[in-house]
């Protein structure tokens, strides 16, 4: 079926305010194996309307499961896609790269109604759950010890690290027996999401919860200053054996600010509560230290020396790439980047393409 791009952003436009009246309940459908009629969409908004009519389907280049990884890529990679949105609007660009590159990866629905093409709008905690059992699927089915992961989104920041410090990712006592081993965010929501603002809004006049109950949790939990974010980050942002990428853009209007979306050292034991987080008034939060940007040489940002975190800003590597929220996982440099941190002993100079911004999401 061939959809006009216009009435491709009109249905996803349509569905979102729909859709999104509708409270999540239960986990993704069924992960179905490749279907090559399944076309590849260049933008977010053709692939999502796609997925309004055709909500289980999936990027044709994802979840075959006779896909044995290689020597050069042992890991399987597992993809995690955004709130209200889905595998196929997240992925449909780097899917082909990855299996261009010999990748074996594996997506699924996560966080919403098998009919609904918004996904991702349930609780973060139960929303790890499904994620656990996932991986756990790659890994039997794939004979594998460990995958790799890239995220976007929630699928990028608070979901996969839920899933990693509560739901069996890692092992504190042998950190060799993780299930993961390298996290790549992109446009990841870390350390939440105020949406240019509107969330601390509704945060202040306690409106959070209602839009929760009727949209979803996961809006809840990635607020800057919930419940989720308190857990998650007490102790630091980080696990042992794993190591972090995050690819980020100044031109997003969703995860902001744009800072929230790194990751940082642990800060020091006499750090004050809150520090570093100052929207959130009474509510005692764990501290934040700045965060550490690290800077592309001909194109290619090599992983952080003497840290598990590389945060990477988009536009340090190409600055006429405008790509907000939901361009940036189609953005070519990223794309690049996420292979280069998926391997980075084969990294290959990011390519550089002018992408003008767009109002509002991008």
């Amino acid at each position: 079926m061939r959809l006009t791009t216009s009435v491709c952003s009109a249905l996803a436009a349509g569905a979102a305010v729909l859709v999104g009246l509708l409270p999540a309940q239960t986990a993704g459908a069924a992960v179905p194996e490749p279907d090559p009629t399944v076309p590849r969409f260049t933008l977010f908004g053709p692939a999502f309307a796609y997925t309004v009519l055709n909500p289980a389907a999936y990027p044709p280049d994802v979840n075959d499961w006779n896909c044995k990884p290689s020597p050069a890529h042992p890991r399987p990679v597992v993809l995690v896609h955004g709130t209200a949105a889905n595998s196929l609007s997240s992925w449909s660009a780097l899917a082909p790269a990855l299996r261009k590159e010999g990748y074996c990866a594996y997506a699924k629905h996560i966080g919403g109604r098998p009919q609904d093409a918004m996904q991702g709008m349930e609780a973060v905690e139960k929303s790890s759950k499904v994620l656990a059992a996932f991986v756990d699927e790659v890994l039997a089915k794939t004979g594998a010890k460990q995958v790799d992961m890239v995220g976007y989104s929630q699928g990028g920041g608070v979901l996969p690290r839920y899933y990693l410090k509560y739901d069996g990712g890692t092992d504190a006592a042998d950190p060799a027996r993780n299930k993961v081993g390298k996290l790549v965010g992109i446009s990841p929501s870390n350390h939440g999401a105020s949406a240019t603002g509107f969330g601390t809004l509704a945060r202040m006049l306690n409106l959070i919860q209602p839009i929760g109950r009727i949209a979803g949790q996961s809006i809840v939990d990635q607020q800057e200053c919930s419940d989720v974010h308190a857990r998650l980050d007490e102790g630091g942002d980080t696990l042992p054996g794993v190591t972090y990428t995050n690819i980020t853009t100044l031109a997003d209007n969703v995860v902001t600010p744009y800072k929230n979306q790194f990751l940082r050292e642990k800060a020091a034991p006499d750090a004050p509560p809150n520090m570093g987080r100052d929207k959130c008034g009474g509510k005692k939060m764990p501290p934040l230290t700045e965060p550490v940007v690290s800077k592309p040489k001909n194109g290619i940002v090599a992983p952080a020396v003497g840290s598990q975190i590389t945060n990477i800003l988009l536009q340090d590597v190409c600055p006429i790439d405008g790509s907000g929220h939901l361009r940036n996982p189609y953005s070519p440099t990223t794309i690049q980047l996420t292979l280069n941190a998926l391997d980075p002993a084969g990294a290959k100079p990011a390519p550089c393409r002018p992408i003008p911004p767009v109002p509002m999401l991008g």
